[in-house]
């Protein structure tokens, strides 16, 4: 999991206030996994490589493939989301709605 909150939607980098437009969004996870390779301790640095195959029907899916200093890959992972707007509605209890 940590690896993949270190991931963000790749739809934001179309968005035309980048990053900052994540807060009218709301990307709920429908389904992912995470296969981890091997173990990373020692590297000096990975290397994240991020892949929207699709964005259609307000859904979205990623390949995330993580890779060592010496090309081999360490964990790779397949998110699929949706992608909400918010509404910034109301509760009946007068709360606000948490959309993610």
């Amino acid at each position: 999991m940590l690896i993949r909150r270190k991931i963000p939607p790749i739809p934001l980098n179309y968005e035309k206030d980048a990053l900052a437009g994540i807060m009218g969004w709301a990307f709920p996870t429908q389904c992912l996994s995470l296969d981890i390779k091997r173990n990373p301790e020692g590297e000096e640095w990975l290397l994240q490589r991020t892949i929207m195959n699709e964005f259609a029907n307000g859904r979205f899916e990623m390949d995330v493939k993580i890779i060592d200093e010496r090309g081999r890959l360490v964990a790779t992972s397949k998110h699929a989301c949706l992608a909400l707007p918010r509404t910034g509605g109301k509760a009946k209890s007068g709360k606000g709605i948490a959309m993610m």
